[in-house]
């Protein structure tokens, strides 16, 4: 099944967080549309149907209410239908009312889904026509690619399924198992998961690291410097993790470093606030101060500028600490501002991980 998304009218288009929920939503009921448009004006807004016609496409297309009739006209006009007014909207005639305000239409192996959304209002679940692609999504850690490549090409021949492998960042692997036409998905992840003990079945990391700790019984707390609070939304996005997170710290300046989380002010001046001495004293002072059983702290040069020859754009010195064990890494990473940011997330969340693979890693 391909999906297309269309968003018509400047309320929609212009609004970014309305956008990313929209793209959130759909996300939750395991659409990922496989193109996206923006239109101001609904006018030929369809691109020529041509091309593959075996295959059905569902398009959802979201618009302004105040566009709504030109919607409606353009799909009767698209699908040789015409008008009617049901429940005081104008909708094409053969299409079918899900709600005031989302009909769905078939047009052959077109399924059209319309909803008028207002900038800030909730969005409703889609009902699809047809289901989408049985998948799943596998993470694993500390896997070789080149191991894991012969492994996938047998489970794929074994259990009739498609796969996907990217590679978010280093040491951090995703899978996407997509079923062939009587493929079993069930049978291949159990197999992934039984092969590679360091793997997690989850298509959201963030949600099944809160239920994790939720289960173990215990929580996390974050120190953040170059980050500036993104490790703290990156949990904190997911419903659930006030029972797991305890809190953060955001310690952009050397004085909050020491006065907060009481990074002792001979270390900073030693070495520097990018260094591995002041993270782990941050991450020692973060799990003191809040009592949790997991601290991570984060400082680096995200740019772009601040970089020194010692210290370039994208050095970025990471420390993960529980009442056992602690853990560092320094990670030279390349991008702008926002992918170093996002990137030293993902590092803070795979350390996390493999810190204490008994908790994480039930397999251990």
């Amino acid at each position: 099944m391909k999906y297309s998304l269309f968003l018509i009218g400047d309320g929609l288009i212009e609004n970014q967080p309305m956008c990313r929920y929209i793209d959130r939503h759909f996300a939750r009921f395991g659409i990922t549309p496989e193109k996206r448009f923006l239109f101001r004006e609904p006018q030929r807004f369809f691109p020529e149907r041509a091309g593959d016609t075996e295959k059905a496409e569902t398009c959802f297309i979201l618009c302004d209410p105040s566009l709504a009739p030109l919607v409606a006209r353009e799909i009767a006009t698209l699908t040789g239908d015409t008008l009617i007014i049901r429940d005081e909207y104008l909708v094409p005639s053969r299409s079918s009312s899900m709600a005031p305000t989302y009909y769905h239409l078939n047009d052959g192996t077109l399924h059209l889904h319309v909803m008028q959304v207002e900038s800030g209002g909730e969005l409703p679940a889609p009902e699809l026509t047809l289901p989408p692609s049985e998948s799943a999504v596998v993470h694993l850690f500390e896997s070789d690619e080149t191991a894991l490549m012969p492994v996938l090409k047998q489970i794929a021949e074994s259990y009739r399924v498609d796969y996907a492998l990217t590679a978010p960042i280093p040491g951090w692997l995703q899978c996407r198992l997509e079923a062939e036409r009587f493929g079993d998905v069930d049978g291949a992840l159990q197999h992934l998961l039984t092969r590679f003990p360091s793997a997690v079945a989850s298509d959201n990391i963030a949600l099944w690291l809160i239920e994790v700790l939720q289960d173990a019984g215990k929580t996390v707390t974050f120190a953040e410097s170059c980050t500036g609070g993104l490790l703290s939304y990156y949990l904190t996005k997911e419903s659930g993790a006030s029972g797991v997170f305890e809190g953060g710290l955001i310690t952009y300046s050397n004085r909050l470093k020491s006065e907060w989380i009481a990074v002792e002010n001979a270390t900073l001046e030693a070495h520097g606030a990018v260094s591995r001495e002041v993270v782990e004293e941050m991450s020692a002072g973060a799990l003191e101060v809040s009592g949790a059983d997991y601290a991570i702290a984060v400082s680096g040069v995200a740019g772009p500028t601040g970089g020194t020859p010692q210290k370039p754009v994208g050095t970025v010195q990471v420390a993960v600490r529980s009442n056992e064990a602690v853990t560092t890494a320094r990670l030279q990473l390349c991008g702008d501002r926002n992918y170093i940011q996002e990137q030293t997330v993902l590092y803070a969340v795979k350390m996390l991980m493999l810190l204490d693979k008994k908790t994480f890693f039930k397999i251990y």
